[in-house]
Formats: C-alpha cells, sequence, structure tokens
C-alpha cells in the first residue's frame, strides 16, 4: 500500500513538472536554452528523473528481493531463513540503497521546488502588473492635482490683479474725498466772506459752519464705506451647502463707522444660509480683548480678521471634509470667495466648533 501511494505521489509529480516544462519552455534553440532558467530548471529536473530511473534499473534484482522480503516481513509470513537473508541483503545493499533513495530525493524534492518557484513567478509578475496599474493610477492623480494647483495659481494672479485695481480705484476716491474736501473749504470760505459782506449774524454764521462740519464728516464716512470688505457671497453659501457643517461664533469690535459690524452680519448671513449653525453677534469690549483667546492674536488683529479653531486643517484643504476643513478653505485658503483671515488655534474648542472674529479692516 505504501509502494503504490510513493508511486502516486511521483506520477503526479513527474506530471506537474512536465505541465509546467511544457508551459514555460522558451523557444528551441541553444542560445535561449542556454540563457533560460526555466528552460534549465526543467531540464535538471528530467535529468534527475533519468538518474532515477537508471539506478532503480541497474539495481532492480537487489531492489526487487528486498521489496518482496520487506513485505513477507511487514505481514509476519516470513521464516527465520528469510529474514538473514533479509539482513545480509541489507547490509550488502546500503550503497545502491543510497544512491537509488538519493537520486529520487533530488528528483522529487528538485521538481517541488522548480513547481514552486514558477508558482512564485507567476505571483511576482501578477503583483508587478498591480504595482503597473497603481503607477499609472498615482501618475493621474498627480496630473490632475497639478492641473487644479495651475488653476489655483491663475486665481491667485486674477485676484492679485483685482486687487491692484481695487487700490487704483480706492486712491481715486481718495483723491476725490481730497478734492471735495477742498472744494468745500473754499465754498465755506466764501460763505463767510459773503456773511461777513451781507452782516450776516452770529447764529447763522454758527449754524453754517457746523452745517459743513457734518457734511464733511458725512463725506469721509462715504469714502471709508465705499471701501468696505465684501466677499463672493453665492459661491460661498454654494460651497458650504453641500459639505461637513459646524458651529461658529461671531465676534465683532465696535467701531465708528460699524464696518465690523456689517461684515460680520453679512458674512452671519452666509453662514445660515450655507447650512451652520451660528450665534448671535457678540461685541468685543476692551475687557473681552483682555481674556484668552484674543489677548493672543494681536496679529490677527492687525490682518482685520481671524478663525481660531481646534487644529490645522489638511493640506491642501479641499482634501480635508471636516467642518474645519470646510470653513477654513472658504476664509483662509479660497481665493474663489474673496475672504481673508487670519488662522488660530485653540485645543479647546471642539472639531465642529469654530470662533470668528471681525475687527476694524486692514488699510490697504
Amino acid at each position: 500500500m505504501t509502494a503504490e501511494r510513493m508511486a502516486s505521489g511521483m506520477a503526479r509529480i513527474i506530471s506537474q513538472i512536465l505541465t509546467v516544462a511544457a508551459v514555460s519552455a522558451p523557444w528551441w534553440s541553444v542560445s535561449s536554452f542556454w540563457n533560460s532558467l526555466s528552460a534549465l530548471q526543467w531540464a535538471a529536473a528530467i535529468s534527475a528523473l533519468i538518474l532515477t530511473i537508471g539506478a532503480v534499473i541497474e539495481y532492480w534484482h537487489k531492489l526487487k528481493a528486498l521489496t518482496l522480503l520487506a513485505c513477507k516481513w511487514t505481514l509476519r509470513k516470513s521464516t527465520a531463513f528469510d529474514r538473514c537473508t533479509f539482513r545480509k541483503l541489507v547490509i550488502h545493499s546500503i550503497g545502491p540503497l543510497l544512491v537509488t533513495f538519493g537520486i529520487a530525493g533530488d528528483f522529487i524534492f528538485e521538481g517541488r521546488a522548480f513547481i514552486l518557484e514558477d508558482k512564485q513567478e507567476e505571483q511576482a509578475r501578477k503583483t508587478l502588473g498591480s504595482l503597473q496599474d497603481k503607477e499609472i493610477a498615482v501618475s493621474t492623480e498627480a496630473d490632475e492635482l497639478s492641473r487644479r494647483l495651475d488653476g489655483m495659481e491663475t486665481g491667485v494672479r486674477v485676484a492679485k490683479e483685482s486687487a491692484g485695481e481695487a487700490q487704483d480705484k480706492v486712491r481715486d476716491v481718495e483723491k476725490r474725498a481730497d478734492k471735495l474736501s477742498t472744494d468745500l473749504d473754499d465754498s465755506l470760505a466764501k460763505q463767510v466772506a459773503l456773511e461777513k459782506e451781507l452782516q450776516i449774524d452770529e447764529k447763522k454764521l454758527f449754524d453754517t459752519a457746523a452745517f459743513a462740519e457734518t457734511l464733511k464728516a458725512a463725506t469721509s464716512r462715504l469714502a471709508y464705506r465705499i471701501g468696505q470688505r465684501t466677499f463672493n457671497r453665492e459661491a460661498t453659501v454654494s460651497f458650504l451647502r453641500d459639505r461637513a457643517k459646524g458651529n461658529a461664533d461671531i465676534w465683532y469690535k465696535k467701531t465708528d463707522n460699524r464696518e465690523p459690524f456689517l461684515f460680520a452680519q453679512e458674512l452671519k448671513n452666509a453662514l445660515d444660509e450655507g447650512g451652520w449653525n451660528t450665534s448671535e453677534l457678540h461685541e468685543l469690549t476692551t475687557e473681552v480683548l483682555e481674556r484668552p483667546p484674543w489677548n493672543t492674536i494681536k496679529k490677527s488683529r492687525q490682518i482685520g480678521a481671524v478663525l481660531i479653531m481646534r487644529r490645522p486643517p489638511g493640506f491642501p484643504t479641499f482634501r480635508d471634509p471636516t467642518p474645519i476643513g470646510v470653513i477654513a478653505t472658504v476664509l483662509i485658503g479660497g481665493p474663489d470667495f474673496g475672504l481673508t483671515f487670519n488662522g488660530e488655534f485653540d485645543p479647546s474648542l471642539t472639531e465642529d466648533h469654530v470662533i470668528l472674529g471681525i475687527f476694524e479692516a486692514a488699510k490697504p
């Protein structure tokens, strides 16, 4: 029974070796055969098989006698003579047995190693193909990121050009305001001279001067109001509406022209329309500004607007889908929205809670 199993196992191994050899054998030529690892491997396996067959044929009579005697001894049908003969035959056949078993073992193990190496080589080819596909996908993604970066750079250039045009317009408005103030002063001087000529009483003269001062202050406020901060409300609401939502506390610094309050109110309306939960507007009094976190953000106060959050968002910002990443994209990293906030961090805040501070607009 054991001999039959061994013969069956050897037959399967021989079949596998021949199959692999048939599949992996190169086009028959001397140079391709001599330089092909697969061809040399199956040639070595066939050579070991030939040696095994030759050893079996060479020592066939001894092996046959040993097999018969071993079967009798296993089945307990051997006589004392058979056992004596078996011992002597084993002693005199140690060399042939070692040669036969050694060659057979070399054929079996080398053939099995050849089969395993072929499987590993096939797996390596599949792995290499998968890595090449991943490399192509990564290259495609890198090209897409490069294209987006070029678009962002174009947007930054356009924004800078628009900012330059806005500065030119502000300078033009300032020049017109100065001219208006000069004309007003000239008009006031002419009015005073006329009142002196017409001997207008002192009370009317005082009323006229007060009116002129009121008109001058209104003109100054109007010139400042023309430069009030604005942003792309439609783009901001559209971006926030389809992304993660959070909570925002909005604070503003009270000024004479109420520009921070008006800007904070407009920004609150946009956040509410985009689905964010915003608080009522809080005033940044002198007492509040002396407490954390407001007393540590002097640079942000100079810029005019600050976003306080728990942690820095991922880079680039469009890859961070959290509420912090979304609001940071709009207020800090998004030139398409027209907002310029400085980022500050407070570890005591939660991942979906931010604080916005609106100070006096920075002068260009």
